[in-house]
């Protein structure tokens, strides 16, 4: 196991395989699913007066996405059997990996809900 010499970066990376890790990933799976089932319906038009929770759950879909790329950067992962827990090897091999299709996809997404909210905004202001 590879860990940082100072406690403090060594707090900032996730263990691979280890309970929260698991907890973690089970949160990705459920606000992808919630991705996976809205994205395609409100494309097709299908969502044409979303309820208010709507959008609600998608600021939260969207902050969620964020936050994990921040985490990203301190995900632990194996390289060659051994456990690399190194803050700086961890981001290193995230911003090689992920790292622009993350945050291609989560501009695209805050684009989009702060999109719908302006044009909800001038949907509203026009009619009054």
């Amino acid at each position: 196991e590879m860990l940082d010499p100072t406690w403090w970066t060594a707090c900032l990376v996730s263990k691979p395989m280890s309970r929260s890790q698991y907890f973690h990933d089970l949160t990705n799976l459920t606000v992808m699913a919630w991705d996976l089932l809205t994205i395609p319906m409100e494309a097709a038009g299908l969502i044409l007066e979303p309820p208010s929770y709507y959008n609600v759950i998608g600021l939260i879909a969207a902050s969620w996405w964020t936050l994990e790329m921040v985490l990203n950067f301190g995900r632990g992962y194996m390289r060659n059997g051994v456990i690399e827990m190194r803050l700086k090897q961890t981001s290193k091999a995230y911003l090689k990996s992920w790292f622009m299709s993350d945050i291609l996809l989560v501009a695209l997404d805050w684009c989009t809900n702060f999109l719908g909210e302006l044009m909800t905004f001038f949907g509203l202001a026009r009619s009054m």
